[in-house]
């Protein structure tokens, strides 16, 4: 995982009975450094 990976899970992504974590969102900056929350994890250029 990547640190911005990480940096967005919540509890609702982790599944205890399944022993898995779903990794959907990812958190990064903007060019005037302001946190945003991604709905992906990959760009469009990925």
């Amino acid at each position: 995982m990547r640190i911005g990976e990480v940096l967005a899970l919540s509890i609702k992504d982790i599944d205890y009975k399944e022993n898995t974590i779903i990794i959907s969102k990812t958190l990064t900056r903007d060019e005037h450094d302001k946190t945003i929350l991604g709905d992906t994890t990959k760009t469009e250029n990925s």
